[in-house]
């Protein structure tokens, strides 16, 4: 390889997908607004290395923190990964897991 080739071709275009990454969280809160519009969404997009820390810290400075989950495939009972698992625990505020059929329900109706 010489030193002209990205090892990360992925990592070429940061700001574009940062700029992306912002879109769909806003896009997210929007849908969530026309659900349940008299609840008051905000939304803000954080950069660092640890995601579990970030919303942890976040936490001093919201009323509720609502997080997704996924289902592993191959794991029979319900599992939480590290991020939920860490929110829980040390989060200032309340946290809700959100299985991802709760938006599929909704989007049906």
């Amino acid at each position: 390889m010489n030193s002209e080739t990205p090892a990360r071709p992925e990592l070429d275009d940061l700001d574009g997908i940062a700029r992306q990454r912002v879109h769909e969280v806003k896009e997210l809160a929007d849908r969530v607004r026309e659900l349940y519009p008299r609840l008051i969404v905000g939304h803000h997009v954080e950069t660092g290395t640890s995601t579990a820390g970030i919303l942890v810290e976040a936490s001093g400075r919201t009323d509720l923190i609502v997080m997704g989950r996924n289902r592993r495939p191959l794991v029979v009972r319900p599992t939480l990964g590290r991020v939920a698992h860490t929110l829980i625990h040390h989060a200032r505020c309340p946290v809700e897991i959100v299985p991802p059929s709760f938006m599929t329900a909704h989007e049906q109706t």
